[in-house]
Order: C-alpha cells, then sequence, then structure tokens
C-alpha cells in the first residue's frame, strides 16, 4: 500500500481509497468521506507496516447440537451455518470488491446478507412437485423470537442499504450489486422443486436494519443475547391428493447454540478490541 493510500476500515469491510484522493476532496467528495467515517465510527490506517498489531479476538459463531441434515416422506435436508466463522467459504454470500472512478480507487468487502445465513440443500424424492408457498420458515430463539425469510426484494432493500458508501463512491457500483444479490438462490415461499431435484438454497433472515459498517456489530449483538437458534421449515407438503390438493405435509428442525472462535485481526494502537482492530 503506498505512502498516500488512504485505507478506512471497520469491523466488518474495509475501504482503500488510493491517490489523488487529497486533490479529489471536492464539496461531493468531502461530504462522502465525511458520510462513511461518521457511519463507520472508522479507524484510519496509514499504512500496512509499523505500528499495525496482528492478533486475535474472540468472536461469536453458532454451531450445530444434534443432526444437520434429516430424510423424511421423501424429502432429505441440510443445513450448514453461515457466520463470521465460515462466512469466506460462501463466495456467494461474503464478496469483494474493486472500485475505480478517475481519481479514486475503493476495496471493499462485506456480506451481501444479514448474517447468520444458512445454507440449505434440499433433495426431492417425494414422486412430485414440493412447493413451499405456505410453508413455514424461520428462525427463532430461546425467547420466543422469530424472524422470518427474506425474499428477493427484501434482499435487494437490504444489501442496497447496508452498501451505501460504495455506492455513493461510485454509482455505477448499484448495478453490479443488484446483479449479485439477483443470483443468490433464496430459501423462501417462492421455491419449487420438481421431483429428483437436489439443489442448494440461501436461507437469509430478517435480522432488522444494518449497514456494511454495522454489519459485524448487529451480529455480536444478535448473538450476545441468545443461546439456541432453531431453524424450522414445517407445512412442507409431501402427499397430494388426485386433484393436486395438500394432504400431508411435514416439517423440519435444526438446533444450533452459541460458540465462540478466535478470529484474526489487525490492529492500530492501544488494546485491541473489536472497536480498534479490523478482521483479516
Amino acid at each position: 500500500m503506498g505512502k498516500k493510500d488512504l485505507l478506512i476500515v471497520s469491523n466488518s469491510y474495509s475501504l482503500l481509497i488510493s491517490p489523488p484522493w487529497r486533490r479529489s476532496l471536492t464539496r461531493g467528495w468531502r461530504t462522502s468521506l465525511a458520510a462513511i467515517a461518521t457511519m463507520a465510527a472508522v479507524m484510519v490506517f496509514a499504512g500496512c507496516g509499523p505500528g499495525i498489531q496482528h492478533t486475535t479476538l474472540p468472536n461469536a459463531t453458532v454451531r450445530a447440537t444434534g443432526q444437520t441434515e434429516m430424510a423424511q416422506d421423501g424429502l432429505t435436508v441440510s443445513v450448514q451455518p453461515i457466520t463470521w466463522e465460515s462466512a469466506a467459504q460462501f463466495p456467494q454470500i461474503f464478496r469483494s470488491y474493486q472500485r475505480q472512478t478517475t481519481r479514486q480507487r475503493m476495496m471493499a468487502n462485506g456480506s451481501l446478507t444479514p448474517l447468520p445465513a444458512f445454507a440449505i440443500t434440499v433433495t426431492n424424492e417425494t414422486g412430485h412437485v414440493v412447493r413451499f408457498s405456505q410453508s413455514v420458515i424461520r428462525l427463532s430463539d430461546e425467547d420466543g423470537n422469530e424472524y422470518e425469510a427474506m425474499d428477493r426484494d427484501q434482499l435487494a432493500a437490504w444489501a442496497h442499504s447496508a452498501w451505501a458508501p460504495v455506492i455513493s463512491f461510485d454509482p455505477s457500483f448499484e448495478e453490479v450489486l443488484t446483479t449479485d444479490v439477483h443470483e443468490l438462490r433464496l430459501f423462501d415461499h417462492s421455491v419449487e422443486m420438481l421431483n429428483h431435484d437436489h439443489r442448494t438454497y440461501f436461507l437469509v433472515l430478517d435480522l432488522g436494519p444494518s449497514t456494511i459498517e454495522t454489519q459485524l456489530t448487529a451480529y455480536q449483538h444478535l448473538l450476545a443475547n441468545v443461546d439456541r437458534l432453531t431453524v424450522r421449515i414445517a407445512e412442507v407438503p409431501v402427499e397430494l391428493g388426485d386433484a393436486g390438493q395438500v394432504t400431508r405435509t411435514t416439517e423440519f428442525e435444526f438446533n444450533f447454540d452459541r460458540g465462540q472462535y478466535d478470529q484474526t485481526v489487525a490492529c492500530r494502537g492501544g488494546h485491541p478490541s473489536w472497536d480498534t482492530c479490523q478482521r483479516e
């Protein structure tokens, strides 16, 4: 990284603004930079060398407490949690972007969805089409709080709000973001599976508003207040009558407990904490 590069980082993302950023602090850019800094509660790292401490910090995750795959009534369903611990294993969800204007360059990374999310793999051997339009698809905790599955329009609205600083820097990024969100195969009420279909979807939950600057904070706050999360997929039609009416349904339930892992971070000065360090 060059001496004049400006690296703006938060817990869940980083922005690298390359020269000649000083010459480009017009009213518009000054406003955008101030907005990013304010929203992110950011730290400015002048470089990637002396003064940067590499260490680990504990971060929350969720881990299965029982079976993660169930087979019944001709359907096989498996669930895998997507957290900040495993997000890099899901390149469809966790994305890195480089954006270039005539005067600046930005690098940003983060999640296209609220986290935790879940990868849902379904195999249909019921002998008929399975439609989830009337199914119950939700996440709940031990206190009875429930989080519904997001559809594509809801996720698109969330993502455009979350990645607003990047769109502000480069308006053409909005089209890229729209395409990437559209390409996610969501597990929602629009899912229809033919007999013998085998597909993996992403269950994305409405966990409340957050932005690219606050994704990790919102995630940590959610998990700090729960001990167990349950993914429930109920009222799934597995038997149809001669006229196509549903005559029998089944349900799947998967339990996850809050856990902890060591996250590698880079810190600048002071005692390492999530307020002063960036995920690596």
